[in-house]
């Protein structure tokens, strides 16, 4: 079923998006990596995108700082989150700036911002206006640990390096590469079909193909998917959100690296209900 009560974005609004999304995706994962391999760490990148036609999302690293008392909250309800560095100093450390930013805008393209906030180190939203992130009242969660000791801290924390086991593509036994999908719909280089498996009324997923990540490989250092490969994805999205099953939102997602729970070495990402 076909619901067009919005067009999600304009194309210039989405290309704006996008290059928004690879420039801090890129930025942070260069920064964040492991002072032993030189690797970026796994990180998420996730996008919802509402029945209204807004889009807003984030930028996620699992840089591994959560402990019991953060997880207690999760499960129970009790303790809180706390920050090993505040966001300030990690927005210092990031831009490599040293006057200060009470909003934490990493950088903007057209009519959206990249803002560093969130219960997590490193995270990154975007959105239209700072309010939409303030709107989420992320940080009233957050009860301790943010004290203000300087970017060369936040450097100092890279030194507690995550392990990062690695998945290798072999195209000979991907079931990707070999087709072996539920209902696929040829887009270009993009393959977009059922997820046989989905515990959702409505999920798809969308790879590139074989010859597209021949052509243009991932980043061994950052993890990143190249520009070709992430666009491509990305602009996919309105035609995705017009097939959706229910008029509500549609959540997207890219999991990159096993700590971030990508389980397929063939990159893809998830669309659903």
């Amino acid at each position: 079923m076909s619901h067009t009560k919005q067009n999600l974005l304009s194309p210039g609004e989405l290309d704006d998006l996008i290059a928004l999304i690879e420039s801090t995706l890129e930025l942070c994962q260069k920064k964040f990596v492991d002072p032993r391999s030189g690797k970026g760490p796994s990180c998420l990148l996730s996008l919802r995108l509402h029945d209204d036609g807004s889009i807003n999302g984030y930028y996620l690293p699992i840089l591994n700082q959560w402990g019991w008392n953060e997880y207690d909250h999760i499960v129970y309800g009790d303790g809180c989150f706390s920050l090993p560095c505040s966001h300030e100093d990690t927005w210092h450390y990031l831009t490599g700036r040293r006057e200060g930013s009470s909003e934490r805008v990493l950088a903007s393209k057209g009519n959206w911002k990249a803002v560093l906030g969130g219960i997590r180190v490193g995270q990154v939203f975007f959105v239209r206006d700072i309010s939409e992130y303030q709107g989420l009242g992320l940080e009233k969660h957050i009860q301790g640990g943010s004290m203000h000791r300087g970017p060369a801290f936040v450097k100092s924390m890279m030194q507690r390096s995550w392990e990062q086991p690695r998945l290798d593509h072999a195209p000979d036994t991907c079931p990707f590469c070999m087709g072996d999908v539920n209902l696929p719909v040829v887009r270009g280089d993009f393959i977009v079909f059922d997820n046989r498996f989905k515990p959702h009324p409505w999920h798809k997923v969308v790879v590139p193909s074989e010859q597209l990540l021949r052509r243009f490989p991932s980043d061994n250092n950052t993890g990143l998917l190249h520009p070709q490969v992430l666009s491509g994805m990305l602009k996919l999205l309105p035609e995705l959100w017009e097939q959706r099953k229910e008029p509500r939102r549609v959540q997207c997602g890219i999991h990159f690296g096993v700590l971030s729970g990508q389980t397929m070495a063939h990159p893809h990402l998830h669309a659903r209900q």
